[in-house]
């Protein structure tokens, strides 16, 4: 099956060392990205169009592809994770905000202002003692009121601004896949976290008709449905003992989240992602354990060809390559920094933790790092949902 991957930030690349092994024809096209080096992995394109013509359908692990769409379109192609229209809520966060007042999900206690003096005349009247302050892509955390009166200051001109009473409890992102025409069996919990500092993640399944999921993301099935999106969806929430509210809202690939699909899915991931491109009557079967993945990264520059040790056919049933090339049976270092991605699965956090940091310790590289901390972050998470009776 050939299948081709845009990406501009190579985050997504380690999808495309999975399909390649599972014996798919993949193709990498990539901007503001160097894969000179990146050898006997993936094939490489030089032109986008021309692509686009011999192949099934198209991942997109970034936004912001201009005429990429309406070129699927004269293709008859179908691009996962991404949309024009949902492009746009993913950079807005007034669109988030009506896109979940519309379709029913609960939202925190919201003023909405249409500029700069709507704001400040309407900042008399706001009273919550902890504000989340919105415009665009951007958001400020006033947790005292002597800090909304500086966060009201970096609010641009001509922008619309959202107030939202912040909410208490944790945050976490309630994900899932939807075909064009429904949902897949696929949704999963998980604590939001940095991806630019952890370079983890941990996620759980959810049932179909888990309260957390049609509570939140279920209701969007009109939306996608009408826009024939084919992708992951999220939505991060924020969850309490009696209470959830929904903050914010993202279509597309998530990183390194999306590697956690490696173990969830028991099945190949070329299948997964043709059924998500197809719309078929298809359900994936999924892990009932918890997953977590680990990113192990070169933190110097300058020594792309090192070689890489470690690396095993057993190994790489648990793993993904990024910035690796390989020369005959060797692996080495390409230009980059995320050197491979590790995961596991566990019917208990400890247990997924256990085995994926097995596989991260016995890959050997210069200068390698890996954040190790995954269980003493992901666990208090977890313990809050078990003991809110959530999971």
């Amino acid at each position: 099956m050939n299948i081709l991957l845009l990406t501009k930030t190579k985050e997504g690349i380690g999808l495309a060392d999975r399909l390649t092994r599972e014996g798919h024809d993949v193709t990498v096209y990539a901007t503001k990205s160097d894969l000179s080096m990146h050898d006997g992995i993936f094939k490489k394109s030089l032109n986008l169009w021309d692509s686009l013509k011999d192949v099934k359908f198209v991942v997109t692990d970034t936004v912001g592809w201009p005429q990429l769409h309406d070129k699927l379109k004269f293709y008859n192609r179908v691009a996962i994770g991404s949309h024009p229209v949902l492009e746009l809520a993913n950079v807005d966060a007034f669109r988030q905000f009506d896109l979940f007042q519309r379709f029913g999900l609960p939202t925190p206690t919201t003023k909405i202002f249409n500029d700069l003096g709507d704001m400040y005349e309407g900042a008399l009247d706001w009273e919550a003692s902890r504000t989340t302050v919105r415009y665009a892509n951007k958001e400020l955390r006033c947790d005292y009121r002597d800090w909304l009166s500086w966060g009201m200051t970096k609010v641009p001109l001509d922008r619309k601004v959202l107030f939202q009473k912040t909410p208490y409890g944790m945050e976490f992102q309630v994900s899932g896949w939807f075909n064009g025409i429904r949902w897949l069996d696929s949704f999963s919990i998980s604590p939001d976290i940095s991806g630019e500092i952890y370079k983890y993640a941990t996620a759980y399944p959810l049932s179909e008709d888990h309260k957390l999921v049609k509570l939140t993301i279920a209701k969007l099935e009109p939306l996608l449905k009408t826009l024939e999106y084919h992708g992951p969806i999220h939505v991060r929430v924020v969850i309490h003992k009696d209470t959830v509210v929904c903050t914010h809202f993202y279509a597309g690939f998530k990183y390194p989240l999306t590697y956690t699909i490696l173990e969830f899915i028991q099945g190949e991931l070329g299948e997964f992602l043709l059924n998500v491109a197809s719309g078929a009557s298809f359900q994936p079967r999924k892990t009932k354990d918890y997953v977590s993945i680990v990113q192990s990264i070169c933190t110097e520059k300058g020594l792309d060809g090192a070689p890489i040790l470690g690396i095993n056919d057993e190994r790489l049933r648990h793993m993904v390559l990024h910035d690796v090339r390989r020369d005959s049976d060797a692996y080495r270092l390409a230009i980059g920094n995320i050197v491979f991605t590790a995961s596991a699965h566990g019917a208990t956090i400890a247990d997924a933790a256990h085995r994926v940091y097995a596989t991260v310790d016995n890959i050997k590289y210069p200068e390698k790092h890996y954040n190790s901390n995954l269980l003493g972050v992901m666990s208090p998470f977890f313990s809050k949902l078990y003991e809110w009776k959530y999971i």
